[in-house]
C-alpha cells in the first residue's frame, strides 16, 4: 500500500485531533441560579468536575466515534492506495498517436479516438507507483509521453509526478497530418536506455489506432511493448484528389477532377458538393463500391463551372461519416492567364505555324545563343528545336525536338535511320488523338534514358518520346528534327503541340496556386522584407510573423485542414488551403494487429484497467458510518 499525500494527512492530524479533544477540556459556561436542592442536579454537578481544567478524560462514547470518524477523513486526505504489483520501480514511455485518423468520432462516450487514447493513458499514469514516504517499495514508478503523427513531441520527460504527466497528456490535440512512428521510436529508444542509478530499460505503451505507414519498415528490438488499439468502425467516406485546371481554349471555363473513396463495406451512393467562394454552383451523384480486399471503393467526376474571375474553391461530399477531416477539399483557381511560350530554335516555319494556331498570351522566338544567357527565364513554357544548349534551368517546363538536356547524361554516336515507330502510349494526355502508326523519321540519335524518364513512344531499337517529372522541371522529349520526318505534314503534329501546351500549361497554372496537404510549411516569397504578417488560422486563431532579410515567409503550422489565410501590413490578403488527401489515414479501420518487420504485435484486450486500487472512498465510506453512529448515540443520550 502506499499513500500519495501523507504529509496532507498527518498536518491536518496534528491539527484536527488535538482540537477535537481540546473541546471536551473546556470548561462550560453556565448562568450561576439559585436552586432549593441539589439532587436532581448531580448529573450537571458531574459535568462541571469533567469539564473542569487538568481533569482525567473520562471515557466517552462521543468522543471515540468522533475520533475514529475524523481518523478515517484523515486517513482519506493522505490518499491510501492498494497497490496490485510489487517489485521494483519500473519505467514506461507512453506514444499517443495524434494524426488524422485519430480524429475519428467512433467511440462511444469520447470526443473523438485521440480523446479514448488519453483517458486510458490516463489509467495507465494513475496506476504507477509513487515514492511516498509510506509506499512499501524502495522505487517509484517513472513515465515519459510522446506524442506523434509525422512527427514526434516529447510532452513530458521521465517523472513519478503524476499530475505532470496527466497534464502532458491532456494538452495533447489532434492533428490532420500523417502518421509515421520512426521519429517517436527513435526517440523513445533514446530516452529509455537505461542510466547510471540502477535503472531499468523503460517499456513501451502505444495507444493508437494503428494506421501507421511506415510500420513495415521498423522493428522491435527486444524492448516491451504493449499496443492499446482505439477505434470501432472503418466506414468512412474521404476525398483522396482534387485538382481545377481551366480550359485551354475556353479560360472561363474550369474542369473540377474529384476523386472519392469508400471504406465501407457496403456501396453506397453519396452527393458531391462543388462551391465557388460559399456560392453552391454545383451537385452531382456518386456511387461508390464498398472496400474489397483491402482496397477502398473508389470514384471520380469531372465537373465543369464557369469561373472567369478566379476563386476559392471549394468540394464536399454529403455523406455521414466519422471523420471529418476528409470530407472536404479546397482549391485555389487563379484568374485566366494566356501562357507565354517561348520557341528557342535557329529556324523552324512549320513548328512556328503549329504554336501560331495555339490559343497564346504570347510566343517569343529566341534564338539559342540569346537563351543560354538568360538567367532569370520567365516563360510559362519553352519549346526548344534542333539546337544544343549547354544548360536548360532546373525549374520550368519545356518540350525538346532533338538531343536530350546535358544533364541526363545521354552520348551516343549511333544514329538510326528509317525508323517507324513500333508503340506509344495512346491514352497518354500527351498523346491524346494523335495517331503516329504512319510517322517516318529519316535520321535518330540512339540514346538509352535515365530510369526516371518515361517513354511514351519507342522506335525498335531506341526511344523516340520521354517524359521527366523531377522537382519543379518538367521536360518533353522527342528523339528525332521534326524536319527530318513527315511528322509536320500529319495533323497528329499540331495535336502533339497541342497537347504539350495543355499539359504544361495545366502545371504552370498548379505551381501558381496555393494547395497544401496539412503538415507542409507555409513557404511565400515576394513579400517586403522584415514585414509583419498576419497569419489566420481555420480555427480563427492568429499568429503575428515577420519575414526574412530575403522577403521570405516560412509557417510550419499546417497541422489542421482548411483555408489559412496571410495578411499583409497594406491589408491585402492571401489564401492558402490546406487539405487532408491521404488514403492512409481515410482508411479508419483499426488495426488490432501490426507487423513490425517480422515480429506481430497484438493489441491488448478491452480498455487499459488501473493496477492499484485507491482505499480513500472506503475511508470516507467509514467516516461517514462513524457520524450516523455517533448521532444515533447522541440523541439516545438525549431521550436518557
Amino acid at each position: 500500500m502506499e499513500w500519495l499525500t501523507p504529509i496532507t494527512g498527518l498536518i491536518a492530524a496534528a491539527v484536527a485531533v488535538p482540537t477535537l479533544v481540546l473541546l471536551y477540556f473546556l470548561k462550560l459556561k453556565r448562568q450561576n441560579q439559585t436552586v432549593s436542592s441539589t439532587l436532581l442536579w448531580q448529573r450537571a454537578v458531574q459535568d462541571l468536575q469533567v469539564n473542569a481544567p487538568f481533569q482525567r478524560l473520562r471515557r466517552n462514547l462521543l468522543l471515540l466515534l468522533q475520533l475514529l470518524a475524523l481518523l478515517a477523513v484523515l486517513v482519506a486526505l493522505a490518499g491510501p492506495i492498494w497497490s496490485l504489483r510489487d517489485g521494483a520501480g519500473r519505467r514506461l514511455v507512453l506514444l499517443i498517436d495524434r494524426s488524422a485518423s485519430m480524429s475519428a468520432r467512433d467511440v462511444e462516450g469520447h470526443a473523438h479516438r485521440l480523446a479514448a487514447a488519453q483517458v486510458q493513458a490516463q489509467t495507465v499514469i494513475d496506476s504507477l507507483r509513487s515514492g511516498s514516504l509510506f509506499a512499501w517499495q524502495e522505487q517509484p514508478d517513472q513515465a515519459m509521453v510522446i506524442a506523434f503523427d509525422d512527427h514526434a513531441q516529447v510532452m513530458c520527460n521521465f517523472t513519478s509526478n503524476r499530475e505532470q504527466l496527466l497534464r502532458a497528456v491532456r494538452a495533447i490535440a489532434p492533428s490532420d497530418r500523417g502518421t509515421s512512428l520512426q521519429e517517436a521510436l527513435t526517440v523513445a529508444r533514446a530516452y529509455s536506455q537505461p542510466g547510471q542509478n540502477g535503472e531499468t530499460t523503460a517499456s513501451l505503451a502505444l495507444f493508437s489506432d494503428g494506421r501507421i505507414e511506415d510500420v513495415n519498415q521498423l522493428d522491435l528490438s527486444g524492448e516491451s511493448w504493449t499496443y492499446h488499439c482505439i477505434g470501432t468502425t472503418r466506414d468512412n467516406v474521404a476525398i483522396t484528389a482534387l485538382q481545377a485546371r481551366r480550359s485551354f481554349e475556353e479560360p472561363d471555363q474550369v474542369a473540377v477532377f474529384v476523386q472519392v473513396a469508400n471504406t465501407g463495406t457496403q456501396a453506397m451512393t453519396c452527393d458531391i458538393q462543388v462551391a465557388l467562394d460559399n456560392n453552391i454552383v454545383a451537385i452531382r451523384p456518386l456511387t461508390l463500391e464498398p472496400m474489397k480486399e483491402g482496397l477502398p471503393g473508389t470514384g471520380a467526376l469531372e465537373i465543369q463551372i464557369q469561373c472567369p474571375a478566379g476563386g476559392l474553391l471549394e468540394v464536399r461530399h454529403l455523406a455521414q461519416d466519422a471523420l471529418a477531416a476528409d470530407n472536404q477539399a479546397w482549391a485555389v483557381i487563379d484568374p485566366p492567364q494566356p501562357l507565354r511560350v517561348a520557341l528557342v530554335t535557329a529556324g523552324n516555319a512549320l513548328l512556328e505555324s503549329a504554336l501560331r494556331h495555339c490559343p497564346l498570351a504570347r510566343l517569343d522566338l529566341v534564338s539559342p545563343e540569346d537563351f543560354n544567357g538568360v538567367m532569370d527565364w520567365d516563360y510559362d513554357v519553352t519549346i526548344l528545336e534542333g539546337c544544343s544548349v549547354e544548360n536548360v534551368p532546373p525549374t520550368g517546363r519545356f518540350v525538346i525536338f532533338g538531343p536530350p538536356p546535358r544533364d541526363w547524361q545521354v552520348e551516343s554516336d549511333v544514329i538510326l535511320e528509317n525508323q517507324w515507330l513500333v508503340d506509344w502510349h495512346s491514352h497518354h494526355p500527351l498523346l491524346r488523338h494523335v495517331n503516329l502508326a504512319n510517322l517516318f523519321v529519316a535520321q535518330a540519335q540512339a540514346v538509352t534514358l535515365p530510369r526516371d524518364v518515361q517513354v511514351l513512344a519507342q522506335f525498335s531499337q531506341s526511344p523516340a518520346v520521354g517524359l521527366q517529372q523531377q522537382g519543379a522541371r518538367t521536360v518533353v522529349w522527342v528523339g528525332f528534327d521534326p524536319l527530318e520526318s513527315n511528322w509536320p505534314f500529319d495533323p497528329g503534329f499540331v495535336l502533339f503541340c497541342y497537347n504539350c501546351l495543355d499539359v504544361l500549361g495545366a502545371q504552370a497554372v498548379a505551381t501558381q496556386g496555393r494547395q497544401l496537404l496539412s503538415g507542409d510549411t507555409l513557404l511565400v516569397q515576394g513579400i517586403a522584407p522584415h514585414q509583419e504578417v498576419t497569419v489566420t488560422s481555420p480555427d480563427r486563431s492568429q499568429q503575428v510573423l515577420q519575414t526574412d532579410a530575403a522577403g521570405t515567409l516560412r509557417f510550419p503550422g499546417t497541422e489542421n485542414v482548411g483555408v489559412y489565410r496571410l495578411t499583409l501590413k497594406d491589408q491585402t490578403s492571401r489564401i492558402y488551403p490546406v487539405n487532408l488527401l491521404r488514403m492512409q489515414e481515410s482508411v479508419i479501420a483499426p488495426q488490432r494487429e501490426m507487423a513490425f518487420g517480422g515480429d506481430l504485435l497484438e493489441a491488448e484486450a478491452g480498455d487499459v484497467q488501473r493496477a492499484n486500487i485507491p482505499l480513500w472512498p472506503w475511508a470516507v465510506g467509514l467516516a461517514l458510518i462513524l457520524v450516523l453512529i455517533e448521532w444515533w448515540v447522541y440523541n439516545g443520550k438525549l431521550r436518557l
